[in-house]
């Protein structure tokens, strides 16, 4: 093959994940060279205004050079230009119909078709930018056959001045070539998507060329959910292109042997990259639950609640890292929690300012502000300190002041004090806006900072301008010995981390939300004792269940239930569903392709009772039917066939069981062997959930204990064959051997 489109040069669209590992697949494709003749606008004002006017003039009799200079003397427009306009406008008028066509323009351009999927990409190209812009140089000379034998490996460079990159050529099933339709398959959705009027074409012009589309598969922070893969022309992510990947390494593994090695190397990185963003999205979650026991209407400020949390949960990495280990570990995590508690105690600040600004004492602050204007500020500002409730002979008020590296930046401490009174934004420098609250206590005598001097007198010390380098050392993530050979700049110790978390948690408390009552901490206490026993629990309850367990993509859906469950949360239905609907996900995910999910959506018709007579008969041809008045609504399946994800859980079993009895038969044998209830489960899942319906345990003799057994058990044993692939384990192969020799004796 000639040409090689490249993937995009710029930015990915996602965040990538930095040292994840990244694949490029080339994909093989064809191009179609079309030509698009578009409708273009009508014309502006002034050429529709000097053309009506001429159709009146014309229409009254008057003679056309007349009616010419009339149009010009009242338009106030040369002559010559009038004479331009009506012209062009005759040029396009019909000699037939004696109407005036309207204006149109043709362009070249690029239709992509997708030779393993056997369908058209959505967009077109532009021809100057697959000439010119989408070449890429090959490593031998010659053509590039993608659907050779001899070479997996493309090696390319994007400029002279990049090193050369490498793509692993995707091979599709069989040996047969991969032919491109004679004519463009153009789609309804394309046409109507470029061709927008009655005078618009999109026609073939009778050149079509091979081309390798090379996709680049990556991980990205944002959204774990997927292996992402960016668009060939650099547009944005097509995620769908990963399912056809797939797809086709699942047929054509041996063939592609060393690319599905690395398409399984990053899909494993992603489920640990997933598993471990779970982790400290619970100890996050966890965090900021206690936050809010703790600090009743914290949730009102979203990002002082956010901040604090992170602070917390990175300081409880640190107790864990010094408990587990003395060195490196426990000097970053040193080193995360003084970034997070800078950044909360910032954003806090900042908050505040506005929040707390004295309206009243706007003048009397831009007064003492004025005062600022000698050499040696100092002697001023403790006498505003003074004023504030501090104590102008304490050492840790005058070094504030003082500072190392210059002390406070006047004009930087009146635009804060500027913008917090009209609400407007500012630098969030932690010196100055510790001043600035300063200021507004020495002006407002009932300002909440003046607590802060008897209840956190350390909070100047750590507000310092010269801890400014001390962060800035530590956010560059260097070692303990390149900050050990700064003066003064250390990782801090224990001690001190207990001071900054105080000195934070004080702040919250003074300037923002104040602390819960003792009364009703306790009652949240409570509550937060039946929640962590409730999780030990729900932990404990899925050592019995080790596939539902191990299988990463339902872990957290099964955890989620099991604490519901163990908690009696209200939400336990809406759990268990979507534990379910998880479930059918990885099914039609890693056990189909899209061409079978295709095919197996044909079987619906759309009509609720003729479908759920088919999938009842379908059941009971398995001895798994059921008696329900839940009738899904099975239209979705076919709209929602491309996006499984989006189905509702009924009709993901529908799908689900209807794909296997077509096309893996024995598969849905052992399913149903393994959890012969599943279909009955679902159903009464749906039923009793119905419109996020609250679950009354109360209202069950044995408080769905026997129920939730049943599901877990049955969702452990999807899960088993899930993971056996639909095989049966060495050890079912013997005792049904040894059951069988029993029976024959």
């Amino acid at each position: 093959m000639k040409r090689v489109p490249k993937s995009g040069r710029g930015e990915m669209p996602l965040e990538r994940i930095e040292g994840a590992p990244m694949e490029r697949v080339v994909l093989p494709a064809a191009a179609y060279r079309m030509s698009l003749t578009a409708g273009g606008a009508w014309e502006n004002i002034l050429v529709r205004t000097v053309s009506d006017l001429m159709t009146v003039y014309l229409a009254q009799g008057m003679d056309r050079g007349l009616a010419m200079d009339r149009i010009a003397e009242r338009t106030q427009l040369d002559r010559q230009l009038v004479a331009v306009i009506l012209k062009r406008r005759e040029n396009r008028r019909d000699v037939e119909t004696g109407k005036v066509r309207a204006p149109v323009t043709q362009t070249f351009c690029y239709l992509l078709y997708d030779l393993l999927a056997q369908q058209p990409y959505p967009e077109l190209i532009p021809a100057e930018d697959f000439e010119a812009g989408c070449w890429l140089e090959s490593a031998a000379p010659g053509t590039v056959d993608l659907l050779g034998e001899e070479d997996a490996v493309l090696r390319y460079q994007l400029s002279m001045g990049e090193k050369r990159q490498r793509a692993w050529i995707l091979r599709p099933a069989g040996n047969a070539p991969l032919l491109a339709p004679r004519e463009p398959p153009v789609t309804r959705e394309m046409k109507r998507a470029w061709c927008r009027d009655q005078n618009s074409r999109l026609t073939y012009q009778g050149i079509v060329e091979p081309v390798g589309l090379i996709c680049t598969c990556y991980l990205a922070a944002k959204d774990l959910s997927t292996v992402h893969v960016m668009n060939p022309l650099g547009k944005g992510t097509m995620d769908q292109l990963y399912a056809r990947i797939r797809d086709t390494l699942r047929q054509e593994g041996d063939r592609n042997e060393e690319l599905a090695r690395r398409i399984q190397a990053l899909e494993e990185a992603r489920k640990e990259a997933l598993e471990a963003a779970e982790n400290y999205s619970s100890a996050h979650g966890a965090r900021k639950q206690e936050l809010a026991r703790q600090y009743p209407g914290i949730e009102g400020f979203q990002g002082v609640w956010e901040k604090m949390a992170v602070m917390e949960a990175r300081y409880g990495d640190y107790i864990t890292a010094r408990k587990n280990s003395q060195g490196e570990e426990a000097d970053a995590a040193a080193r995360d929690f003084v970034l997070g508690f800078y950044e909360a105690l910032e954003e806090l600040f900042a908050l505040s300012l506005n929040r707390n600004y004295p309206r009243d004492k706007g003048q009397l602050l831009e007064a003492m502000v004025k005062l600022l204007d000698k050499r040696d500020n100092t002697p001023c500002y403790l006498d505003i300190a003074e004023r504030a409730g501090f104590s102008r002979d304490e050492a840790h008020c005058a070094r504030f002041f003082e500072g190392r590296n210059g002390g406070l930046k006047e004009k930087k401490l009146e635009s804060i004090l500027k913008n917090a009174r009209h609400g407007t934004n500012f630098e969030k420098a932690l010196p100055e806006m510790t001043a600035a609250h300063i200021f507004q206590a020495a002006a407002e005598p009932a300002h909440p900072f003046r607590r802060t001097a008897r209840e956190c007198p350390e909070l100047l010390s750590l507000a310092r301008a010269d801890e400014k380098e001390r962060r800035d050392v530590i956010k560059h993530g260097l070692d303990q010995r390149a900050i050990g050979a700064r003066e003064g700049v250390e990782i801090p110790d224990r001690r001190e981390i207990e001071v900054m978390r105080h000195a934070a948690e004080t702040m919250l408390d003074i300037l923002l939300v104040p602390r819960a009552r003792r009364e009703e901490q306790q009652r949240q206490a409570e509550d937060g004792e039946n929640r962590r026993a409730a999780r030990i629990r729900a932990r404990e309850s899925l050592e019995a269940y080790p596939a539902l367990r191990d299988l990463t993509e339902v872990k957290k859906e099964a955890g989620k239930t099991a604490f519901a469950f163990f908690y009696q949360d209200p939400g336990y239905m809406s759990e268990c569903s979507n534990l379910l609907s998880a479930l059918y996900d990885v099914l039609l995910n890693e056990y189909s392709t899209q061409e079978q999910r295709q095919r197996a959506s044909e079987l619906f018709t759309g009509d609720r009772e003729a479908d759920h007579g088919a999938m009842q008969a379908l059941f009971g041809k398995y001895g798994c039917g059921y008696e329900s008045g839940n009738r899904p609504r099975t239209a979705s399946i076919r709209q929602f066939i491309y996006n499984a994800k989006d189905l509702s859980v009924m009709c993901k079993l529908y799908l689900s069981f209807a794909l296997l009895d077509r096309e893996k038969p024995e598969f849905l044998k052992r399913l149903l062997e393994k959890a012969p209830g599943f279909p009955a489960l679902t159903d009464r899942v749906c039923v009793e959930r119905g419109h996020n319906t609250a679950t009354v345990f109360s209202g069950s003799p044995d408080g769905y204990e026997g129920f939730h057994r049943e599901l877990m058990g049955a969702c452990d044993g999807f899960c088993q064959v899930l993971r056996d692939g639909g095989r049966r384990s060495a050890a079912e192969n013997l005792e049904e051997r040894e059951t069988e020799k029993k029976g024959g004796a």
